[in-house]
């Protein structure tokens, strides 16, 4: 199994896109590198305990991200780009927002949900109408009824 990768069904974020995250985010951070190999879409669902078709899912938005090859009789294969290398500092200030996140005990989700925010605020023009995450400390998925 690729190390780290955990689903969570009661998440809002579907469970492919969950997937996808993870093991490009170890692509990007080098927990993964070119050439290595990901498990086949069966083995990964079965131990995963979720659907061939959503990893299956996962894998081919991985690969129109460019972040993994998929070749006959070799399977799945990662495909990191030499672009790549030039993220290091947006990989380190992520790496400080997940700390800090943590630091605050606030979820993955309202942090995803922050940065999504402030990646919007460069895309378009400011509206009056913003809408701002709800911020919720110490609490996960699990501790709410």
């Amino acid at each position: 199994m690729i190390p780290h990768i955990r689903v969570d069904v009661d998440s809002r974020l579907p469970v492919y896109e969950q997937i996808r995250s993870q093991i490009a985010g170890l692509i990007q951070t080098g927990g993964l590198n070119d050439g290595d190999r990901l498990p086949s879409v069966r083995v990964l669902a079965a131990d995963l305990g979720i659907a061939t078709n959503t990893v299956s899912r996962a894998y081919q938005e991985l690969q129109t991200m460019g972040y993994v090859r998929m070749a006959r009789r070799r399977g799945t294969l990662v495909a990191r780009s030499p672009d790549q290398q030039n993220l290091n500092p947006l990989r380190e200030a992520a790496a400080v927002l997940a700390q800090r996140a943590h630091d605050l005990q606030v979820d993955a989700e309202t942090a995803l949900a922050f940065t999504a925010e402030a990646l919007g605020l460069f895309e378009s023009p400011p509206s009056t109408a913003r809408v701002v995450p709800t911020l919720r400390m110490g609490t996960t998925r699990a501790d709410t009824p």
